[in-house]
Order: structure tokens, then C-alpha cells, then sequence
């Protein structure tokens, strides 16, 4: 019975050597192992949406009030994250906001009113995994590409109207979406490339600080997740 064990054991070992890999490896297995690791900056900027969502009419403050106010800076989402939901200090959530006429520079109170309405960005920064940066990525902000395993993740779990996806510098040989117009990219600027490879502009206040920060703390090599709220 032993001989029979260790022969079937080892006719199993030569047919793992001439069996060919499945083509669904991706979709079965590293597809999913991606989407674990976006789900931090996923799950964190909803979390913040939520913080917002509660913190505002009809749900809290009065209907004059219309909300609480919020500050410009990182935020603690942590109540907000689903029960059970394991967060680590990768992805960071913080909120930047602005005067309506003049969105670039920054302001402390982001609380809106009637009379003063903001600029509001609520933004999830991080690195890029090691494991899904693509083996033609440079570091000069130019061709940072994400694999396909994190594309395919990402597109499992965002749309692609959202400013979701890598940094990367202005390239003025290609374009970017604004609205629903296609304009030659700035190269002082920077931008958010989507799983389908469409630019959205950052905003400056966004650029000069959350993921300014990212860049600097990862070696330019930075996921983000956007939303104005």
C-alpha cells in the first residue's frame, strides 16, 4: 500500500511539470489577491463619504445648517469602515477644500454654506503593491504602469467616470478628460489614469498636498481614489 502511495505521489509530480497552466489563473486567483489589496483605498475613501453623508442634512445639523463642518487635513475614518474591516496605515484619507472662486488655494474650514459654497475634495492615497508594478514602470512619473492583475481588480470595483488609479506626470504628447472634452495634458500638472488608461487632472490643492505626500513617502509610485463632495 506505501508503494502504491509514494508511486501515485510521484506520477502526480512529472504531470505537474507537463501539465499546462490554466489560462483563468488570473481571473481565479491573482484578479482577487489585487482586489484585497485595493480594497484599503477603496474602503477607505467610502468610509470618508460616509463620514460626510452622516455628518450632514438630513441625517445630522438642521436643514439651515445643512451639515456640521468639516477641516481640511487627514481624516480618521475608522468608524465608518465596515464592521470587522482590517485597516492599515498604507492608505491614508484626508478632505482639502477651497474658495468657489479661487480653488487653488487652500482654506481650513470646509464647511458649506448658501452664502459660501466650497471646493471640497475628499482623497485616499498609497502605494502601489510591490507585487502589481508593472516590470516596464520607471520612477520619472511618465510611464507609471500598473499591471493588468490590478487593473482588472480595479475595474471590479470602481467605475470609469471615477478619479480612481496610479500618479502620473503630464505627458504633452496625450491627452486628458475634462468633462466631456479631451485636452492636451500639462506637463507641470499631474493626473489620475484609470484602469482603461483615460487621464483625469488632480486638482493643484490636491497635487500640492495629499498626494504630493504620497509621491515623496512611496518613490512616485502612488494609487489614489478622488471624489469632490
Amino acid at each position: 500500500m506505501y508503494l502504491w502511495v509514494v508511486l501515485t505521489t510521484f506520477l502526480a509530480m512529472l504531470a505537474a511539470f507537463v501539465l499546462p497552466i490554466r489560462g483563468d489563473t488570473d481571473e481565479l486567483v491573482n484578479v482577487p489577491i489585487a482586489q484585497t489589496k485595493l480594497t484599503q483605498m477603496v474602503m477607505k475613501q467610502r468610509a470618508g463619504q460616509k463620514l460626510i453623508k452622516y455628518n450632514s442634512y438630513p441625517f445630522y445639523s438642521t436643514k439651515e445648517e445643512r451639515e456640521v463642518g468639516f477641516s481640511s487635513g487627514e481624516w480618521d475614518v475608522s468608524a465608518y469602515l465596515p464592521v470587522g474591516f482590517e485597516d492599515n496605515d498604507e492608505y491614508v484619507t484626508a478632505m482639502y477644500c477651497a474658495e468657489a472662486e479661487s480653488p487653488t488655494v487652500p482654506i481650513d474650514n470646509c464647511k458649506k454654506t448658501a452664502a459660501e459654497p466650497r471646493w471640497r475634495w475628499l482623497v485616499t492615497t498609497g502605494p502601489i503593491p510591490e507585487r502589481w508594478q508593472n516590470v516596464n514602470l520607471t520612477k520619472d512619473g511618465n510611464s507609471n504602469l500598473m499591471s493588468a492583475e490590478m487593473s482588472a481588480a480595479l475595474r471590479n470595483m470602481v467605475t470609469s467616470s471615477e478619479m480612481a488609479g496610479y500618479v502620473a506626470a503630464g505627458d504633452s504628447d496625450k491627452f486628458y478628460i475634462d468633462g466631456s472634452e479631451l485636452k492636451r495634458q500639462n506637463e507641470d500638472m499631474l493626473y489620475v489614469i484609470n484602469y482603461q488608461g483615460d487621464a483625469y487632472e488632480i486638482p493643484e490643492i490636491v497635487a500640492n498636498n495629499a498626494v504630493g505626500d504620497c509621491l515623496g513617502a512611496y518613490d512616485g509610485l502612488c494609487m489614489v481614489y478622488i471624489s469632490r463632495n
